[in-house]
């Protein structure tokens, strides 16, 4: 009886962490006059966790979205405002993007790496899973996106392959989140994953937030090395469906 409940209370907790993350928004700071565009899994997490702790007056803009584009924030502030912030966001391989996001939506069904081959759990495993998914499913306010994820893609070949068909918003390519109508960047400064403590020095030192110290980055999702979780097929998908990320952000790989 006690391991039921300890296990009921793991599953409560890890789909609360997972509400938790979809309340996060674009963040805006008057005073420091900077906006912080969040792009999906690229630490945006571990950002927005040390803005909290050094910019007291740090707000949400985008209300609607978790993710909002650099357009959507324009528009909301008019071009004239917003022209008058710094703005900011941190972008990531797409080839590793996607193998950490499909992670991560699994994580909210089981807590396992996702090479594992599930026939091979036990029923314990099972229903623990199923418990989550029934539960994550359920919920009033659940991501449509990792709904549609969980219901249709059985393996990571499924999500490159057909997790874009009706999706088109949240797959898009992170450029698209940081241009205007013509294609052109409106932010001021792009980090990247893979140099994050380089780039997030160089931006706090545009910001004038010398103080502030990059916490440990938060992994939700468990996984390999991307590239172990790619055929041919599939890293060729990915090559063309992101080819403006990989071209301007000169990526491969």
């Amino acid at each position: 009886m006690e391991l039921k409940v300890k296990i009921f209370f793991v599953v409560q907790t890890r789909i609360k962490l997972f509400h938790n993350l979809e309340t996060i928004k674009m963040l805006i700071s008057h005073k420091h006059k900077f906006i912080f565009v969040h792009v999906q899994k690229t630490a945006g997490q571990s950002l927005t966790e040390t803005l909290k702790k050094n910019v007291p007056d740090l707000e949400k803009l985008v209300t609607q979205h978790k993710h909002g584009s650099a357009i959507t924030g324009r528009d909301i502030l008019g071009v004239d405002k917003w022209n008058e912030y710094y703005k900011f966001a941190f972008v990531r391989n797409p080839w590793d993007r996607l193998v950490s996001w499909y992670s991560m939506i699994l994580g909210i069904c089981l807590d396992e790496k996702m090479s594992q081959n599930y026939s091979s759990y036990n029923l314990w495993h099972k229903v623990v899973r199923n418990y989550r998914k029934y539960r994550y499913l359920n919920r009033s306010n659940n991501s449509k996106f990792y709904s549609y994820v969980l219901k249709n893609c059985n393996s990571f070949e499924d999500f490159i392959k057909n997790s874009h068909r009706d999706n088109m918003k949240n797959m898009r390519n992170q450029l698209d989140y940081l241009v205007d109508e013509e294609g052109n960047i409106i932010v001021d400064f792009i980090g990247k994953f893979e140099s994050l403590e380089n780039d997030f020095n160089q931006l706090k030192s545009n910001l004038n937030l010398s103080h502030m110290e990059l916490p440990h980055v938060t992994h939700k999702s468990k996984h390999r090395n991307y590239q172990e979780y790619y055929n041919d097929e599939i890293r060729e998908i990915v090559q063309e469906r992101y080819h403006k990320d990989i071209k301007y952000f000169n990526y491969n790989f």
